[in-house]
Formats: C-alpha cells, sequence, structure tokens
C-alpha cells in the first residue's frame, strides 16, 4: 500500500462541525502512527490521484464525481467511515463493542447503495390526495412518501415524536402515522394546513 487517502466532502478547515472535528481527530491519530496519509475534499479527486495501491477512506461522498466513484468502486481498497448511524442497523454505534460493528449490523456497504432512486411526485395525482379540497390547488413540491418513510425509519423509534416545522402537504403526519409515530407539525399556509387536513383525513376514512 502506497499511501492512504482520506476523502470528505468537507474538511476542518471549511466548517466546524461534528463530524469534521470526527475526521480531523481519526486522521491525527493514522498520522501519529506513521502512517502517510493525505485528507482531500471529494470534489478535488482526479484520476491523478486514483490508483490501485492506495487506500481510501471515505467519510462523506456527495461531491465525488461518478467517474471517480465508479473506478473506486470497481477498482481500489476502500473503507467506508462510520460517524453517523446511516450505515449501522442501530442507530447507536456506541453499543457495539470497542465500537466495532458485526458485519450482520452494517448496511449500505458500497457507495451505491447510499444513492436512493425515488420518483418524484406528480401533484396532479388523485390517489395521493394532495389538492386542496374546494380551490382544487396542488401542493407545489410534496415530499414522495417513499423518502419520509426512509428517513423516518432510519431517524426514529416506534411511539418517538417526529417534529417537522415546515409540514406543508402533510407527507411527514402520513407516513408518521403508518409507522406508528406521534407527530407535531408547524405550517405558516393556511392553504397548505388545510390540504394536509384534508390528506390526512382521506388516509384515515374520514370526512374532511
Amino acid at each position: 500500500m502506497n499511501k492512504v487517502y482520506y476523502l470528505s466532502d468537507l474538511l476542518l478547515e471549511d466548517l466546524v462541525g461534528g463530524g469534521e472535528l470526527n475526521d480531523y481527530e481519526l486522521c491525527k491519530m493514522i498520522s501519529n502512527k506513521g502512517i502517510k496519509l493525505t485528507r482531500m475534499r471529494t470534489n478535488e479527486i482526479n484520476k491523478e490521484n486514483l490508483n490501485k495501491d492506495s487506500l481510501y477512506i471515505i467519510s462523506n461522498f456527495i461531491g465525488l464525481k461518478q467517474e471517480f466513484k465508479s473506478f473506486l468502486i470497481e477498482n481500489c481498497k476502500y473503507i467506508i467511515y462510520e460517524h453517523d448511524h446511516k450505515y449501522l442497523r442501530s442507530r447507536n454505534p456506541a453499543i457495539y463493542k470497542d465500537y466495532k460493528a458485526p458485519v450482520d449490523q452494517i448496511i449500505n456497504k458500497n457507495l451505491d447503495d447510499n444513492i436512493w432512486h425515488i420518483n418524484r411526485v406528480v401533484n396532479v395525482s388523485k390517489s395521493q390526495k394532495i389538492k386542496h379540497p374546494i380551490t382544487g390547488d396542488a401542493h407545489p413540491c410534496p415530499f414522495p412518501e417513499e423518502l419520509i418513510t426512509r428517513i423516518v425509519k432510519m431517524s426514529s423509534d416506534e411511539n418517538d415524536i417526529v417534529l417537522d416545522i415546515f409540514s406543508g402537504s402533510g407527507t411527514v403526519f402520513k407516513v408518521s402515522d403508518i409507522l406508528n409515530r406521534k407527530w407535531i407539525g408547524i405550517e405558516k399556509e393556511m392553504e397548505y394546513c388545510e390540504i394536509s387536513d384534508y390528506r390526512f383525513s382521506c388516509h384515515k376514512g374520514e370526512t374532511f
């Protein structure tokens, strides 16, 4: 192994956040062991940085171009470094002995597993119940239920309270109810409140 690269969308020099501080401390620990390590932003990666003999530790990869991501997957050795729960079945990585998750507890092992392909909502769909019950006007940008379902499942447990401070068309309400979560919504536009009220009433089989 010639070199170790640590890839992240942002470095501590760009943003002082929990993830960036965590990344910085890990890189310092690795370097202190005498391992030659280079920290790089994902949007700085190019063909010259990629080779089969190096190891890539990947913290984030939104800024990584698809051509380089594909090259990494097919040709390089890489580790996805976990300091969030999105790669583990448990929401708390600290439950694992020595912070090492067993293989059967790891999800989203590959880079491409972390790309969600979800169709957009078609506002005119009657089955979605996202039109105003009186005016017939549709909400301009409702979230797909599949998207919210994944997020709610990843970030909460049954009987938790889900807070949506921009509740819009009420997708979070409906999905939270289906997944046995309690919910609280905040919305300043009365028209959107009426749309979400009607939509949730239809979901519960009630009359608006």
